[in-house]
């Protein structure tokens, strides 16, 4: 079973941290891999009309806040 987060919730507040979180609970349940959709790099962009790709800073959190 594969596992995936929202990609497009990356501009709210606490996005990187609620998608660890939502992660980590399918690998718990079971979750052997996580799908990263196409459209991440190739469809949707930032703020000021960049392309996110999936190692993109966005997708990164401070884990110490958790």
């Amino acid at each position: 079973m594969c596992t995936t987060f929202d990609r497009f919730a990356f501009n709210h507040p606490n996005s990187s941290r609620d998608a660890i979180k939502g992660l980590n609970q399918d690998f718990q349940r079971g979750a052997i891999a996580v799908k990263v959709w196409k459209n991440v790099g190739m469809e949707i962009k930032n703020s000021v009309a960049e392309y996110i790709h999936f190692d993109d800073p966005i997708f990164q959190d401070d884990l110490s806040r958790q």
